[in-house]
C-alpha cells in the first residue's frame, strides 16, 4: 500500500470507532496504518487503547511493541514482546519481533535464540531466515549467513534486499566475484546503484581495518 491508501484506511477506521468506540480491532489497525506511515507517536495511543479493550491478544502487544522499536524504544518493546509470548507461546512472530530488537539493542546472542524459535514454530516463513542471518553477519559468521539467504532468495528471487545482503556476507568471505554478482542483481531488482556501491565500499574498508 502507498501512502494515500493508508490515509484512507486511516479515515475509514476512524470513522468505524467514532461509530462504535469499542472496537477494539479498528484501534489496532488504524495503529498499523500509522506506523506503516512512520507516525509512531499517533499510532501507540491506538496500541494503548486495544489492548486496554481486548488484554488477551497477543497481536496488538506485537505492533506495540514494533513501534516503541521503530522509536528506539528497546526496553519497552521487549516488555511488549515478552507478553505477547506469554499470551501465544506458539506465535512464530512474536520470537521474531523480539528477536529483531534484542538485534538492534546488539544482544546478539538473544536474538539468535529467538530466531531460532521462530524458525522451528514456522520454517516455512523465510524472514525468519532473513532475520537469523542478518545475527551470523553482525557476527561474522558469513558462510552461515549465506546458507539462510540462500533459502530467502530460493523462496523471494525477487528480494533485493536478501540478495544485497548476501552480497556484503560474500565480501566477508573474500569471494568479490560472487559478491559483485549479487550486487548486480539487486540493483535490478531495484536498489539504488550508488548506495549499494557505497555500502559495499563500507565493508571492505571494515574488513581492511587493523582489527583492535
Amino acid at each position: 500500500m502507498d501512502v494515500g491508501d493508508w490515509r484512507s484506511a486511516i479515515l475509514s477506521l476512524s470513522r468505524a470507532i467514532k461509530l462504535q468506540s469499542s472496537y477494539g480491532e479498528a484501534y489496532h489497525l488504524r495503529g498499523i496504518a500509522y506506523t506503516m506511515q512512520g507516525k509512531y507517536n499517533q499510532a501507540l495511543p491506538d496500541f494503548d487503547q486495544a489492548i486496554e479493550l481486548r488484554p488477551n491478544d497477543p497481536e496488538p502487544y506485537i505492533s506495540r511493541g514494533c513501534a516503541h522499536d521503530h522509536k528506539g524504544s528497546g526496553p519497552r518493546a521487549l516488555q511488549d514482546f515478552d507478553r505477547a509470548i506469554e499470551l501465544a507461546p506458539d506465535e512464530a512472530r512474536a520470537f521474531n519481533s523480539r528477536g529483531i530488537t534484542h538485534l538492534n539493542l546488539g544482544d546478539y546472542r538473544l536474538a539468535l535464540r529467538d530466531f531460532e524459535e521462530s524458525i522451528r514454530l514456522d520454517p516455512n516463513d523465510h524472514w525468519y531466515y532473513f532475520s537469523r542471518a542478518m545475527v551470523f553477519y553482525h557476527i561474522e559468521q558469513y558462510e552461515k549467513a549465506i546458507d539462510d539467504l540462500d533459502i530467502v532468495v530460493e523462496r523471494a528471487s525477487d528480494d533485493a534486499e536478501a540478495v544485497f545482503q548476501r552480497g556484503l556476507a560474500y565480501v566477508g568471505l573474500g569471494d568479490n566475484e560472487r559478491a559483485e554478482t549479487d550486487f548486480a542483481r539487486a540493483v535490478e531488482l531495484g536498489l539504488n546503484a550508488s548506495s549499494v556501491a557505497k555500502l559495499a565500499r563500507a565493508k571492505r574498508d571494515q574488513l581492511q581495518r587493523p582489527q583492535p
